[in-house]
């Protein structure tokens, strides 16, 4: 029986000014990385709100869960403010885009939480089911200090529609730590009812103000993000035929892949043809590398032993 060894890797794996409904654009290769080196506005995607006043009005994660469902993606239109204070300062003013550290930060005070929307847009010629979202997501406050909040982070949501009780909790999202930290966030969302070409779609995280104020040593944590990215994502199904075939296929044929096969003891990578067959030595180890480009689909390619 043929050894094989895989290594696949898919690159398939939100005082303003009110706006006119913009969006990030959504395509086959995904939103592209959105890295904030300017002020990200309403025009392309992105936007803010403040809700309440006075600090400590949730306390809990299930009580931000439910202000959340309050919310309609129309009420949130506001620009985000800009500073280059380092590390984010208290501001009832809403989330700001910080220019030193190039990212979104929240940093709630006077306000019972901050809100920060992103709004995407479906270019693609297909429905949409499944997402993989991730970002540079970081907590920091000022040196001698540390970070004690009821609700550490934000609380970040989903909707097709931006309209109330619409909105769905993203828990791989939603659950930061207590204290500073630099991580980076992914998750995989499957969109109840799809996601159609032409429609939108919006991210929502909620910052909440704490109850514990921000008087040294205990403070309100400063949080950020960045390199926010969103992609469709590839589920790859490996079947065993028989003792001498592996055969792949995905779940989206309307994705384009680039796949390549090499012997792991020879550096050049060979591109598979789909639909075609790969021969391999006997007893062979190989790397398979699955990653997204503008190439042709069907969805489906298989390794076989030379006269299987």
């Amino acid at each position: 029986m043929i050894a094989i060894r895989l290594f696949v890797s898919a690159l398939l794996f939100v005082g303003g000014h009110s706006f006119s409904r913009a969006a990030i654009a959504f395509t086959a290769s995904g939103t592209g990385i959105q890295t904030f080196d300017a002020l990200p506005t309403p025009s392309n995607g992105w936007s803010k709100m403040t809700i309440g006043s006075g600090n400590g009005t949730y306390t809990t994660s299930s009580a931000i869960d439910l202000v959340a469902q309050t919310m309609a993606a129309s009420d949130i239109t506001n620009e985000l403010i800009t500073t280059s204070v380092v590390p984010p300062s208290v501001s009832a003013q809403g989330p700001k885009w910080n220019s030193a550290l190039r990212c979104i930060q929240s940093r709630p005070a006077g306000v019972a939480a901050d809100v920060v929307m992103a709004t995407l847009r479906n270019d693609g010629d297909h429905d949409v089911g499944v997402l993989a979202v991730s970002y540079r997501y970081a907590a920091i406050v000022s040196s001698g200090s540390t970070i004690v909040e009821s609700v550490p982070g934000h609380r970040v949501f989903y909707s097709t529609t931006g309209q109330p009780s619409s909105w769905i909790l993203v828990p791989e999202l939603s659950n930061a730590p207590q204290g500073t930290f630099t991580n980076a966030l992914s998750a995989r969302i499957e969109i109840f009812g799809g996601w159609y070409p032409g429609a939108l779609l919006y991210f929502i995280w909620i910052d909440d103000d704490g109850p514990f104020g921000d008087s040294p040593p205990t403070r309100e944590g400063g949080y950020t993000i960045d390199d926010f990215l969103v992609i469709s994502p590839l589920k790859l199904n490996i079947t065993f035929p028989d003792q001498d075939t592996i055969e792949f296929t995905w779940d989206d044929p309307h994705s384009p892949f680039c796949i390549q096969w090499k012997q792991e003891i020879d550096a050049t990578w060979v591109e598979l043809v789909c639909p075609g067959t790969a021969y391999l030595q006997p007893d062979g180890k190989y790397h398979v590398s699955m990653s997204k480009a503008a190439l042709r689909t069907p969805c489906f390619f298989r390794l076989a032993r030379k006269g299987a």
